[in-house]
This record gives structure tokens, C-alpha cells and sequence, in this order.
């Protein structure tokens, strides 16, 4: 039997809608903080949904679910402990049963939190809302595309950011989003590797250039879902990526750090070649494992004539180690060419590349190379290693 209703916030929805929230914005809470409110999830309501929001100060993510609001209001919930609640309420049901399942959120008459489903009423511990911090405010967005086609390019530069703990240029921790006419742009690098993804978009302002710290991005394309993405920026310069039901709004990873100017790494108008991608893919994968078997960390490739061949460095000698050879599909190579390359960033970039042919721009032995896609909207630069002899 349900509890008399009470004086205070008070919203039906469902399970599954509600779990989506929590998980959306669970990648800012934290399990334990001296603030007690970085560890709640704040709800709010208007006339037809339920406003969930969290914050680490650095990041705000808020989400919209659907909701019928019998007493509209604010409510500060620890986010683990509703969470594990829900996820408890959900056990012993059929997957769409346990989706269907009405859910009620309230706050009681002493303030406690509620959450009654399939017969329980749980008490959930609560925050006073005022100590929540208040929340940025999103501005007017500068570009819009597709979700899907952001995901897939920001999955692949991500493996070229700098995420070590305390990285020696902050501004690398990040991914630099440029906006430019009818074009999206993203960029990474940790300085021995650098990659670049062009996404078509609509753009609504001049040249515009944000940087959104990698995690976050990285926490954004696992927790969010949509069809569209809008970019844009606040007035403070924080970025924001909204989709039809979520708003992140992020702090850069050094407002003060100025990112690399890469474009100059580009090598241009030099020895362009063609190649299979999946059999050289496979042979960086052997020749970076049979690296490791002997100690090394770096492979050698190799260009010749109409051909390139992969194999790993042992005792610091690239001539050691025979491998086999596999055939250009266009292009030759009038001086055979000797590259030493960190063995697992070699085999990254060409997993990053995902078209059929691949092209390799190189200038030399010790220069720059890099690997595109045969549509050249993904680009993947590998700075060589020089040897001891060189």
C-alpha cells in the first residue's frame, strides 16, 4: 500500500529511464569527497520531466528523462547508494519487466529521500540542495552533426592523447575540437604521435577552437546516446556537447596552455605510397609482439622499390631481423627507406586507420610519417625513433 502523499518533491517514472540517468551522469560523482554534495545527483523537475544533474566542478553533466510530476521540486540524493537501490529493485525481474517498472522518487516529511518500486519504499540519503554548487549555463552552439560519426572519429584520435597522470604539457591531456566552415575537426597528440579527424558538420559561427579533456571525452562517448551533437562554448570559454537529452559542460585541462602548433608537422608534396591495411596491421601486431620477446620496444619498416616489410629491432639493429615482404598498391620508393618505430604506436595507428588502402606520406628516414585513410578524413602522424647510430 503507498504511503500518504507528503508536502515536498514527489515524481513517477521508470526503471529504465531512471538507471540511463543515473549512469549518464555517474561519470562526474564521486563515490567519496569532503564535500558531501559532489557525491549527489541533483533532481529537479518542471511541467513533464525530471532534470538530473551532477558535478566535479570541472565537468556538469545534466540529463532529461521523461517523468510525471506530482509535486514539482529539487532533491539531493547520493548517487551510489540510489543507484545500487535501483539496480536491487530490478533483480529477480525479466529484463522487460524490470525496464517497465514504475519508479517513485519523494522527498518525505522530514526531507529524507524515497524510492518506492514493485512494493518497497526505501530511504535514500539526502543532502540539503542549497549546498549543491550552481550549475554553468550553456551558450549557443557553434557546430552540429551526426552523434554516431563524432564517436567513431573521437574514438580514433583518442588514442593519441597524453594520459598520463600529470602530464609535462597539460593542454595534451585534452582533444582540440576546431569549428570550421561546414567542418569539425579533432586533434590529439602526446608528442610522439599526432592524430586528426574531419567530421562534415553544420557550423553556425567564424573559426571557433575548444579543448575538452580526454577522459571526459573519452567518459562522454560511453555514457551518452543521441542522433545529433551540438558544440559549442559558454561565455566563461568552457565547451559544451549537448545531445537531445544531455548538456556536458567542461573546463579545459589548462585554461592557460597554449596546444601545439601541429599543423607544420605535416609533411606535404613528398613520396606518397599505398598499401593493403590488413596485412601490414597484422604484421605490426607480430612484429610488436615478438618485440616485446626479445626485450625491444621498437620495429623497423621497411620501404623498397613496390614493397614494405615490418620487423621487430633486437639489440638495437635493424638489419638483425628478416620479415616478409608485402607488395605497394601504388607508389615506389626510389631509396629504400629504414624507419625504427615504437613498437605498440605503430601497431595503434594502423588500427586506427579504416579504410581497405591505406597512404604513407614520409620525407625520410627520420622524419615524420603519416598514415591516412585512402578518404583522408583521418590522418595518423608517428614521429620515427632515431637509433643509437644515427
Amino acid at each position: 500500500m503507498d504511503s500518504p502523499s507528503v508536502t515536498g518533491l514527489q515524481i513517477h517514472t521508470d526503471w529504465k529511464n531512471l538507471r540511463q540517468a543515473l549512469h549518464t551522469v555517474g561519470m562526474t560523482v564521486a563515490r567519496t569527497s569532503p564535500i558531501p554534495a559532489l557525491c549527489g545527483v541533483l533532481l529537479e523537475t518542471d511541467e513533464h520531466s525530471l532534470r538530473v544533474s551532477s558535478t566535479d566542478y570541472q565537468c556538469t553533466v545534466t540529463t532529461r528523462l521523461p517523468a510525471r510530476v506530482t509535486t514539482p521540486g529539487r532533491m539531493l540524493l547520493n548517487h551510489h547508494e540510489l543507484t545500487k537501490l535501483l539496480t536491487g529493485l530490478g533483480k529477480g525481474l525479466r529484463t522487460r519487466e524490470a525496464e517497465d517498472m514504475p519508479v517513485r522518487l519523494r522527498a518525505t516529511d522530514d526531507g529524507t529521500g524515497q524510492i518506492s518500486a514493485h512494493g518497497y519504499h526505501l530511504p535514500v540519503t539526502s543532502y540539503t540542495p542549497e549546498e549543491f554548487p550552481d550549475l554553468p549555463r550553456a551558450e549557443t552552439s557553434c557546430a552540429e552533426l551526426d552523434w554516431t560519426t563524432f564517436t567513431h572519429q573521437a574514438q580514433r584520435v583518442l588514442v593519441a592523447a597524453d594520459t598520463d597522470r600529470e602530464p609535462a604539457m597539460p593542454a595534451l591531456s585534452g582533444v582540440s575540437v576546431t569549428v570550421t566552415p561546414n567542418q569539425l575537426r579533432l586533434v590529439a597528440t602526446d608528442r610522439y604521435r599526432l592524430a586528426i579527424a574531419d567530421c562534415p558538420a553544420t557550423t553556425h559561427d567564424a573559426e571557433q577552437t575548444v579543448l575538452i579533456p580526454a577522459g571526459l571525452l573519452a567518459s562522454v562517448i560511453t555514457h551518452l546516446t543521441g542522433q545529433r551533437l551540438r558544440i559549442g562554448l559558454t561565455e566563461s570559454g568552457m565547451a559544451t556537447l549537448t545531445t537531445e537529452t544531455t548538456t556536458v559542460i567542461a573546463a579545459a585541462p589548462d585554461e592557460h596552455a597554449r596546444y601545439p602548433k601541429w599543423e607544420r608537422l605535416i609533411p606535404t608534396g613528398d613520396t606518397t605510397v599505398r598499401f593493403e591495411r590488413n596485412p601490414l596491421a597484422r604484421a605490426a601486431n607480430t612484429a610488436a609482439a615478438l618485440a616485446t620477446a626479445t626485450e625491444s620496444d621498437a620495429v623497423v619498416l621497411r620501404l623498397a622499390g613496390d614493397c614494405v616489410a615490418l620487423a621487430p629491432v633486437v639489440d638495437d639493429d635493424l638489419e638483425t631481423v628478416t620479415a616478409p615482404w608485402y607488395p605497394l598498391r601504388s607508389g615506389t620508393i626510389e631509396q629504400p627507406m629504414w624507419m625504427r618505430f615504437h613498437a605498440e604506436r605503430l601497431a595503434d595507428a594502423l588500427s586506427t586507420l579504416h579504410t581497405s588502402t591505406v597512404a604513407l606520406t614520409v620525407t625520410g628516414s627520420y622524419t615524420p610519417a603519416v598514415f591516412s585513410d585512402d578518404d583522408g578524413l583521418f590522418r595518423h602522424l608517428l614521429m620515427p625513433m632515431r637509433t643509437p647510430r644515427s
